[in-house]
């Protein structure tokens, strides 16, 4: 074996060992939080298309699976689980994943189809035919003077003009409507889902600098047993939710995920 061989081999030989370390030592963060691949995966792509201003889904299983770790290890978990997260969705996986749920979500306006003069034309031929089909009763029950001013006023112009400006207010409202959930599908779900992830850490970064894990707070216990923190400082209820969340994960787990988040952040640039 030549020396050009033998060194392409130590090479090859150690791009899958550390591989196979990074993957190993993702499964092992994800274990550590009571997670597969394929849950963890799941609950990444849910988070696409959810609005942040109030929440995440991830905060209660993230939660759950955080109060189980001893504080030491949970700044360590989420730099793992930052690596993980990153690598997951630069995978191909993750793009069709998302390239599916962004064509899945996808609004559906409602159509208006052909002209408003021929859904004008529609609208007073069926209108016309309902009525018709009531005429001969009407007037064999002594309503003939009815029958003539209904079919009087549905010729008359003004009753045509009428209905015109409702279909055109119809369209005129739907287009508007059909506006905003395209403009609200284009922000939750940009052709470049890193736009998204850049967001969200922005976000993050923005609303916790400056946790007070000093403070006083009492566990309230909800649904299932899951509990939040009601703080004794009424001005810490009015912070945003990822400042109140933190205070429960811990400043290990904060600062890990602040210097993770601020270095992807970093990485992604304008986005």
């Amino acid at each position: 074996m030549s020396q050009r061989i033998r060194r392409f081999t130590v090479v090859t030989s150690l791009i899958v060992l550390v591989f196979a370390g990074a993957v190993a030592l993702a499964q092992n963060v994800l274990a550590q939080l009571g997670q597969t691949e394929e849950s963890a995966r799941e609950y990444i792509i849910t988070e696409f298309g959810e609005s942040n201003a109030f929440g995440s889904r991830l905060i209660v299983p993230a939660y759950q699976a955080y109060d189980k770790l001893p504080r030491a290890a949970r700044g360590q978990v989420t730099t793992g689980l930052y690596a993980w997260t990153k690598t997951y969705v630069n995978s191909a996986a993750f793009k069709k994943a998302y390239a599916d749920k962004r064509t899945e979500s996808t609004p559906q306006p409602r159509l208006h189809p052909g002209t408003v003069d021929e859904e004008l034309k529609a609208a007073l031929d069926s209108r016309k035919a309902e009525f018709e089909k009531t005429a001969k009763d009407l007037i064999a029950a002594g309503m003939k003077e009815f029958v003539d001013s209904t079919r009087k006023l549905m010729a008359d112009p003004a009753t045509a003009s009428a209905v015109r400006t409702e279909i055109e207010e119809t369209r005129a409202k739907d287009k508007a409507d059909n506006d905003l959930l395209m403009e609200a599908w284009r922000r939750e779900f940009p052709a470049d889902p890193m736009i998204v992830v850049a967001r969200h850490l922005r976000e993050f970064l923005a609303a916790t600098p400056d946790v007070d894990f000093a403070a006083k707070a009492t566990k309230v216990i909800e649904v299932g047993s899951f509990y939040v923190y009601e703080f004794e400082n009424p001005a810490y209820e009015k912070k945003p939710w990822q400042w109140r969340w933190s205070y429960g994960f811990g400043p290990e787990a904060l600062n890990a995920a602040r210097t993770a988040a601020a270095a992807w952040l970093k990485e992604l640039g304008a986005k």
